[in-house]
């Protein structure tokens, strides 16, 4: 399957290097879903105070009056659930780019809604829990088991390298949804146990800023020429191709090629969807 992730590039080779050493190594996936450590992912919906003024009862009236007057930022803000909001947060390419890429004449058949319907479920399931509690149910219930685990038990495992999850133990996690929010999360700043623990260890690591795993794709499409070409032939493929529409592909490699004005996620999703078409 197409997996356009650019973290799995350097996890992959993290997993290289550890496999001349080792065969079974410990990851810290599930630390920021358990202990709510990312930084916009696990803050709340800010709610328009045009929004929080207005009563229950009138919002329905609020929403068709902002959508007449073009102001469609608040018309979503009305309109939205918290299962919305939350997907448009973390999406990596819009829903429109992506049905765009897909034959007009196969865009009926593709089933948009799902994703949605079962974060829906998620967060009516947990309804009653804190907002923290929330975000983090749902994001353990999608993003961490179909992207995060899919990525390391692929990349590790490529390598012949075994990756073990200790974060996630079943116990772990059940504590700290019992515990209360302040315990996790404070004034912005996520992962409030381990940071605390890693800094009676090691003072100046314990408070750092968070860095990821992405790669800088940006840097490495513009200026690495091996991986330009790499791409530029991947887009040809899926340009070429029967499962592709040609002329929104083609408007992802004139902008690669020619305008040089990269959306890296659409450019990324694209030439894995190229890789797939080739492998198969």
């Amino acid at each position: 399957q197409p997996f356009a992730i650019s973290s799995a590039f350097s996890l992959f080779h993290i997993s290289k290097v550890a496999r001349e050493k080792m065969k079974v190594v410990l990851t810290g996936d599930g630390g920021d879903e358990v202990f709510a450590g990312y930084g916009l992912k696990h803050e709340p919906y800010k709610v328009p105070v045009l929004i929080q003024n207005t009563p229950a009862f009138l919002r329905p009236f609020a929403s068709t009056m902002a959508k007449l007057l073009s102001n469609e930022g608040l018309h979503r803000h009305y309109k939205m659930s918290i299962a919305e909001k939350f997907l448009s947060r973390n999406r990596q390419v819009s829903e429109h780019d992506a049905m765009s890429l897909i034959p007009v004449e196969k865009r009926k058949e593709v089933d948009t809604t799902r994703l949605k319907d079962y974060l829906e479920d998620c967060f009516k399931r947990v309804k009653k829990f804190s907002w923290i509690h929330q975000l983090l149910f749902a994001d353990m219930s999608t993003f961490l088991k179909s992207e995060m685990l899919y990525k390391v038990d692929r990349m590790t495992m490529a390598n012949g390298l075994e990756a073990r999850v200790p974060f996630l133990d079943h116990e772990l996690v059940e504590m700290s949804f019992g515990a209360p929010d302040f315990f996790l999360r404070d004034k912005g700043v996520g992962k409030l146990p381990l940071r605390h623990w890693v800094n009676t260890h090691y003072p100046e690591l314990g408070f750092r800023p968070k860095t990821g795993f992405n790669a800088p794709l940006k840097r490495l499409f513009n200026d690495d020429l091996a991986t330009r070409f790499k791409v530029l032939d991947l887009l040809k493929i899926a340009l070429n191709s029967s499962v592709t529409e040609r002329g929104s592909v083609q408007e992802v490699y004139n902008s690669f090629e020619i305008k040089n004005r990269l959306d890296v996620n659409l450019v990324m999703a694209v030439a894995c969807l190229g890789g797939w078409i080739k492998g198969r």
